[in-house]
């Protein structure tokens, strides 16, 4: 108790105030640099009011765990859980993500704390500086001196991060056995750390300690390559799926060319019959069934991986496009936006899209005109992304008030169904960037709006309705 004991009069003393202030401020800077280096390198998508809330959150639980931990290792295992808890439920990240975040960014405090301690104990054993002032200073300098050199340490390492790009990217639909895999191995290389720099503290061989210190960081950089090599391999394999997808609708648009190829002659002189004829009527059917033709292989050619450039999404669509083509419904899909830049978890974008779509699905597969339309567009005066999905219906009496209750669905078979908006509902409740509008006229829009930066966008959307 001796440590917290020396702090606490140190903080509560009106003979240090200056020394006080420093720490604090100091403390500060080095929270706001911990926190801008986790947003960068981990590309971490959350609004002003969340950081703001993180921050005071972080200062506060680091500051009372500087005050009441003794030992510097058990300090920074507290606030690596205390981040990584911090991160899960104030940003909003998944769990994997959380802790390698928090794991990654304390090991660098780590090994900054540990070896300028090493060097501040060999500067004094050589020159007794520390020993020369009152013991209670000791504490308090020693303490704003490893400050310092940790934000100048912690300004480093960012600014190599940005000046050559490096990210550390974990996709948000990863496998559980991936998850898994990856939370185990985080773990894992952290206790090794952990208690590798724990040994450091009593090692008085410095060149012994400079190794231990390579080790760590050779341990560490292992680590960050093999949860990328688990990110990138998983990456590849949708890439591959997508692709695999994009083949099979080229093989389909191909036979459908050569197909349509094949009937030009004949089509060429059905077309001049109506014409010698003059019969108009007929001339209009002809020429509305081959706009149909047309507009299918246009569709065909938007399934493209390089316009849905996200795999994810782009398998989505694909699946959805098939099903819809198995009931004849023509569906039309338009994307003009960057999908890798929406502001919305990959895995909550799919699972919203793919309930969207099965509902629009089931309900034009029962109009005599069965027509789909998704759009995905740019909104530049509120700064928002739209998807927004169209279907004719033939229930014009569904109830938009009650169509996210649970359960509650216009379908005769009450047993499967009802659940789909519900859990979009609860998507919803989660995000607090994200907001659906629904609405019916001539057809039945579901519009997904996706804000970039704005918070109570919910509010907002009530208002403007």
């Amino acid at each position: 108790m001796g440590f917290q004991n020396e702090m606490y009069k140190i903080m509560t003393s009106n003979n240090h105030i200056m020394l006080n202030v420093t720490f604090l401020i100091f403390l500060l800077t080095l929270v706001v640099m911990v926190i801008k280096f986790m947003i960068n390198v981990f590309e971490m998508k959350i609004n002003n009011k969340e950081k703001v809330i993180f921050l005071v959150s972080t200062f506060i639980s680091v500051l009372t765990a500087r005050l009441m931990v003794p030992i510097p290792i058990l300090y920074r295992v507290i606030c690596t859980i205390i981040i990584t808890i911090l991160v899960f439920f104030i940003l909003k990240q998944n769990i994997e993500k959380s802790i390698i975040s928090s794991s990654i960014t304390n090991t660098i405090l780590l090994i900054g704390e540990v070896l300028f301690s090493k060097i501040l104990r060999f500067i004094n054993s050589q020159n007794n500086i520390f020993n020369t002032l009152n013991s209670n200073l000791n504490f308090i300098i020693f303490s704003l001196i490893i400050l310092f050199s940790l934000i100048v340490l912690i300004a480093i390492v960012n600014f190599i991060f940005k000046k050559f790009n490096l990210k550390i990217n974990i996709r948000n639909n990863l496998s559980s056995k991936e998850r898994n895999i990856i939370i185990f191995k985080s773990i894992f290389c952290m206790c090794i750390i952990f208690l590798t720099a724990l040994e450091l503290f009593y090692f008085k061989n410095y060149m012994l300690t400079v190794l231990v210190i390579g080790s760590i960081i050779v341990l560490e950089s292992y680590c960050i390559k093999d949860i990328s090599n688990i990110n990138k391999i998983e990456e590849s394999n949708i890439k591959i799926e997508a692709l695999k997808e994009h083949v099979k609708n080229l093989n389909i648009m191909y036979d459908d060319i050569r197909s349509f190829k094949h009937d030009f002659s004949n089509i060429v002189q059905a077309l001049g019959g109506y014409i010698v004829t003059e019969n108009i009527e007929g001339l209009k059917e002809m020429y509305a069934r081959l706009l149909v033709e047309i507009k299918q292989v246009n569709n065909m050619e938007l399934l493209n991986p390089e316009i849905i450039n996200n795999p994810a999404i782009y398998n989505i669509l694909n699946s959805k496009y098939c099903k819809a083509d198995s009931y004849n419904i023509n569906m039309n899909i338009e994307v003009l936006i960057d999908l890798n830049e929406l502001n919305i978890n990959t895995l909550d974008l799919c699972r919203i899209l793919g309930i969207l779509l099965d509902n629009a699905i089931e309900a034009a597969k029962e109009c005599d005109k069965k027509e789909i339309s998704v759009r995905f567009i740019k909104d530049f005066k509120v700064d928002r992304n739209l998807i927004i999905v169209e279907n004719t219906y033939k229930n014009l009496d569904v109830d938009i008030s009650k169509i996210f209750d649970k359960e509650y669905t216009s379908k005769s078979e009450k047993k499967s169904h009802g659940l789909g908006l519900w859990r979009v509902k609860k998507i919803l409740d989660r995000n607090t960037n994200l907001n659906l509008y629904s609405y019916k006229g001539n057809r039945f829009v579901q519009q997904l709006e996706v804000y970039n930066s704005m918070s109570n966008i919910k509010i907002e959307a009530e208002q403007k309705v």
